[in-house]
């Protein structure tokens, strides 16, 4: 593929837009979920990465930050999501909960170290967990926002592949729901009861 060929500006937007909210989520959930703040900032910078990837802002170096992209974006899933599921379980009084996401995910990702071939698998499995998890703690505790945010990265998971919009072509969908989705947690954290 070419250097031109490969700028896809639509997809670089989408991944600024989450790079964004989940920059802007960490910075404001620094001190009150701190699990939670460095799950976006893991979710932040595989977005920023995509920027540049996709916008191809540094093409001496595009093979690297295709490679780091790759990498980043497997770790966001693997330990990112569930590290936000855990500060939502610490939030909500729900330590086991938390323990049980913080071991899933050190446990995927060791997997997917050791076995390269499962990293697809412990990818989805591990963000599958977390968001039924995030789901699941969020409606136990009536916390609307949050159970929003939750719905948002289940339908995101959904949404792999670009659309047409108002006749745009190229629109990534997934990257505006993870980006609602967030804004949404972190409003969940902020503004709901423990």
């Amino acid at each position: 593929m070419t250097m031109q060929g490969a700028r896809q500006y639509s997809i670089a937007f989408s991944d600024l837009v989450l790079a964004i909210s989940a920059f802007y989520s960490a910075s404001k959930l620094q001190f009150a979920s701190p699990y939670s703040a460095l799950g976006f900032c893991l979710v932040g910078s595989a977005a920023l990465l995509g920027v540049l990837r996709f916008g191809v802002a540094i093409p001496r170096y595009h093979y690297n930050v295709c490679q780091w992209h790759s990498f980043m974006s497997q770790f966001a899933t693997i330990v990112g999501i569930p590290l936000i599921t855990a500060g939502m379980c610490v939030h909500h009084h729900h330590h086991d909960y938390a323990q049980i996401c913080l071991v899933g995910c050190a446990a995927g990702f060791i997997v997917s170290i050791v076995l390269p071939n499962l990293q697809e698998t412990m990818a989805q499995a591990c963000s599958t967990f977390a968001v039924l998890g995030l789901i699941y703690i969020t409606f136990v505790n009536k916390n609307a926002f949050a159970l929003g945010g939750g719905a948002a990265y289940a339908v995101s998971g959904l949404l792999k592949g670009q659309y047409s919009v108002l006749g745009i072509r190229g629109i990534n969908m997934f990257h505006y729901m993870l980006a609602a989705g967030s804004l949404l947690i972190m409003y969940g954290l902020l503004h709901s009861r423990n």
